[in-house]
């Protein structure tokens, strides 16, 4: 895959990966083609045009200075092509208080009624769910959309009032869709000039990382979005000095995200805990909008706007990037966007409170569910060792000193995979919302396969389903899809107890099956054993 960067300043750090402009520097000088306060599209005066990232040095995966870009891959830097998009305006009235586009009176410069209900509500939902401490590091996901440019604005007053620490923004220009997406890039960029927020930008060629993959185009987006997100935040917490593990990933999710998967997966199915949509935190990741609905965030943005505040603009004179995909209808949330939730709306105006709070509840029982699928991982699955397919430890439960239920994994905006059994303590996915319990292994430890010993056969269903999707799901790996299908073949390793709608009771000697394409069952009276086809194969040759 090839990421395309900004060069290396003169100042960066040797063999560091990340470039800072020391606290209280200047920044650079604008960039050349600002468009003036005349300009059609345009009812605002004032501070110049913000300097885009495409247009300055920014460092090889290092945090800039105010409006800095800072890309995060690898490989050597190259400069980053310049766009043809018309770049955004910093769009000041005149009066407000403001320098140079950066607020001078950043919390009276951002109170408006509607912002001012919208940060009362913001920090409600990061008390009750513990998603981030006051003085912990936060990078924003900001794609310049309606939700994100709001986040940005309301995490910039909280950072002003002392409730968030360090705040960086990231930006992942995914190349999809040309010219549209490196105007996205120019306006985020003059966001995070405007807010005097540090900014990560990189650009990672995703369809053409899909077609040398094979993978499909969305989960590649969302792995490299992520992947871009923990080396953002890993150097972050370096360069500021604070702990990587209080460090959280704020997503622009909301309300209305979280109804339309609720929908979304009520068309298609979902498995367990489907229907609780979207966590509050996940590892790192958390999302800290929820309660908020897309209309609240947008009029907080518009009121700004009124008020005469400083607001960025694109080119067209929107106060926000708009995605014209997200209007077409083939594709599948925005039909549940356009076609689905409005008609429920119209039982229902309350839809969003209502719905929120029965997710709520799922939730609530979804993570109850969590902790005795833990218990249940703990007490029959014992992992294989890789090459050799030997059970770790020999038993369950022998492997108590290692791993651990840590808070944090590899994330996404719907994160892949089942939260909340013993999560890895590296990357972003993977925990309930206020922490996953604790369980004896990692999920690292079942990468090359597990052992379910005959006593999982007098587990209950609901929680035997649990604990295969969660060990399968650390075999496959974070973004694989585990099929129900394979769930009911593990589980079929147990032969029936009577009467049949009791829980099977012991392993069926000779039972072999093949799932997921490229894992096997067997079953013996060990238990029933999953793991890569091809250790199947060897240990049967070996046998």
């Amino acid at each position: 895959m090839k990421r395309r960067e900004g060069a290396r300043p003169a100042s960066a750090e040797p063999n560091d990966g990340c470039a800072v402009r020391p606290a209280g520097s200047a920044a650079p000088p604008e960039a050349a083609g600002g468009l003036g306060a005349d300009e059609p599209g345009y009812a605002e005066g004032g501070a110049g045009p913000a300097r885009p990232a495409a247009a300055e040095s920014g460092g090889d995966g290092g945090v800039g200075g105010a409006g800095a870009s800072a890309g995060h891959g690898t490989g050597a830097a190259a400069a980053a092509p310049a766009s043809t998009a018309r770049p955004p305006r910093t769009c000041v009235s005149a009066g407000s208080p403001s320098e140079g586009g950066v607020l001078r009176d950043p919390v009276a410069a951002s109170a408006t009624p509607r912002a001012d209900a919208a940060c009362d509500a913001l920090r409600a939902t990061v008390t009750a769910r513990g998603l981030i401490a006051p003085d912990a590091a936060a990078l924003l996901m900001v794609s310049g959309g309606s939700d994100s440019t709001a986040l940005a604005y309301l995490a910039h007053r909280l950072r002003e009032e002392g409730s968030l620490g360090a705040v960086a923004m990231l930006h992942v220009n995914h190349q999809l869709r040309g010219a549209d997406a490196d105007a996205d890039a120019l306006f985020v960029a003059a966001l995070a000039a405007c807010l005097g927020i540090p900014l990560f930008s990189c650009e990672v060629d995703v369809a053409g990382e899909a077609a040398r993959t094979g993978g499909n185009v969305e989960a590649v987006a969302r792995r490299e979005r992520y992947q871009a997100a923990n080396e953002a935040l890993r150097s972050l917490c370096r360069h500021e000095g604070l702990p990587l593990a209080e460090a959280r990933i704020l997503t622009a999710h909301t309300a209305d995200d979280r109804i339309e998967s609720f929908y979304m997966r009520s068309i298609v199915g979902t498995g367990p805990g489907g229907f609780r949509s979207m966590r509050y935190r996940n590892g790192p990741v958390v999302r800290p909008l929820l309660d908020l609905t897309r209309a609240e965030l947008r009029a907080v943005v518009e009121e700004r706007a009124a008020a005469g505040l400083p607001v960025v603009r694109d080119g067209a004179g929107g106060l926000w990037r708009e995605d014209a995909t997200n209007a077409h209808t083939d594709r599948f949330r925005a039909y549940v966007r356009h076609e689905v939730v409005p008609r429920a709306r119209q039982w229902n105006a309350a839809l969003p409170d209502v719905l929120t709070r029965t997710m709520n509840l799922i939730a609530d029982e979804d993570d109850l569910m969590e902790e005795l699928a833990a218990e249940v991982v703990t007490a029959h699955a014992v992992p294989l060792a890789p090459h050799t397919g030997c059970e770790v430890g020999g038993a369950p439960g022998a492997g108590a000193a290692r791993g651990s239920g840590a808070d944090t994994g590899a994330a996404a905006d719907e994160p892949a995979g089942v939260a909340g059994i013993g999560r890895a303590s590296t990357g972003v996915a993977g925990c309930a919302d206020q922490g996953a319990p604790a369980a004896p292994w990692a999920e690292a430890d079942f990468a090359a396969g597990f052992l379910l010993t005959p006593s999982f056969g007098g587990v209950r269903r609901p929680l035997q389903r649990r604990a295969v999707r969660w060990l399968l799901q650390a075999v496959l790996g974070a973004d694989a899809r585990v099929e129900a299908g394979a769930i009911e073949a593990v589980l079929a390793g147990f032969a029936p107890a009577e009467p049949l709608e009791a829980a099977p009771i012991r392993p069926r000697g000779g039972y072999v099956a093949n799932i997921q394409g490229d894992l096997a069952v067997s079953a013996n009276r060990r238990g029933v054993r999953v793991e890569p086809m091809a250790a199947f194969r060897s240990r049967r040759k070996r046998g």
